[in-house]
């Protein structure tokens, strides 16, 4: 299965947002998307989810047109993680288990009850997650960080196969940061899932992602494999020095500003 878009373009008013997007995405891949702020990331990945209009051309999930499938038919194959979702207020009443459990819902009919295998979906992303000790808590009770693995518990349970995932690693300490890399590995590898991540950690991209998108005022600036990018491409992209270093974990960058 794949997720495409051809002249992809968003506008705000008079202002494009993203223009002429042409990208192929199949599963059993793990990409990071980067840029710097205001580069269009976050609404790359909504357009992809379904979750706005484009303002010029087209999305197709499995050759056929986005906007022809329904609502649940889109949840059952793309889930979207944003940031900002940890700061929701309206689910502090809910415990960790019942949040996650929603992200079963596209395979339920109204007023069905859970099933034990939506039950079983809900406990392994708690495990993968590092929640099952924090399943009865309630939402409001969690930092920050919780919160937001709480959300990444949702996106797995559903058994999506494509990830999107906007800055999912904003509000998590370094250990949980590269547990959530080595997830996304293995989700990507194993189960055939394609995730796309959005983050501004380039070396955590690096040694983690299979392929690397660079947008840049809108525009798709760069693709290609990791190992394909120069020193050179990040000057141009973020306006930075880069020296790359060699260590035994592969290739990564440190900077400079200009």
């Amino acid at each position: 299965m794949n997720l495409c878009c051809k002249n992809l373009g968003l506008a705000a008013g008079q202002k494009w947002l993203l223009q002429k997007i042409d990208l192929e995405i199949e599963n059993a891949q793990f990409i990071a998307l980067i840029g710097q702020n205001g580069a269009g990331k976050s609404s790359l990945l909504r357009l992809l989810a379904g979750l706005l209009p484009p303002s010029s051309g087209t999305i197709s999930l499995a050759n056929k047109p986005l906007s022809s499938y329904s609502r649940q038919s889109v949840a059952r194959q793309i889930a979207f993680v944003a940031t900002s979702m940890s700061n929701s207020q309206n689910i502090t009443d809910f415990q960790v288990f019942e949040i996650v459990m929603q992200g079963r819902y596209p395979y339920l009919n109204r007023f069905q009850s859970p099933t034990q295998n939506d039950k079983n979906c809900v406990i392994q992303a708690l495990i993968e997650t590092d929640l099952i000790a924090l399943q009865h808590r309630y939402f409001s009770s969690l930092s920050t960080g919780e919160k937001q693995r709480v959300w990444l518990a949702r996106a797995l349970a559903s058994e999506a196969n494509f990830l999107l995932l906007d800055e999912p690693t904003a509000n998590l300490d370094l250990a949980h940061t590269l547990q959530l890399a080595t997830l996304c590995q293995r989700w990507a590898k194993n189960q055939g899932k394609c995730i796309v991540w959005a983050v501004h950690d380039i070396n955590l991209a690096l040694q983690y992602a299979d392929k690397i998108i660079i947008l840049q005022n809108g525009q798709l600036f760069w693709s290609g494999a990791p190992f394909a990018l120069t020193s050179q491409d990040i000057e141009q992209a973020f306006q930075v020095l880069p020296t790359a270093v060699m260590s035994p974990l592969g290739r990564f960058f440190v900077y400079q500003v200009i």
